[in-house]
């Protein structure tokens, strides 16, 4: 318990949220390539995809999906 509260003192999430935050950064960067969400549920250590998916919304504010769409939009975000 010690070493929790002394890590969510200096790095500001418990060392579980930061795990967490570190797959899913690992995962952002995934959705580059053309692997399946399955995949990268597994590749970033998630048991399975609808946990990998709750915590990537849930963290990130999209679904992975949603934010391999927004990623790779070419469309000018706004029109002149």
């Amino acid at each position: 318990y010690n070493l929790i509260r002394i890590f969510k003192h200096e790095v500001g999430l418990t060392p579980h949220q930061f795990l967490l935050q570190n797959r899913i950064r690992k995962a952002q960067r995934l959705l580059e390539t053309s692997a399946t969400i399955t995949e990268m549920a597994l590749a970033t250590g998630f048991c399975d995809q609808s946990h990998f998916i709750r915590h990537f919304k849930k963290i990130v504010g999209l679904t992975p999906t949603e934010y391999r769409l927004a990623c790779n939009t070419t469309l000018p975000l706004f029109a002149n």
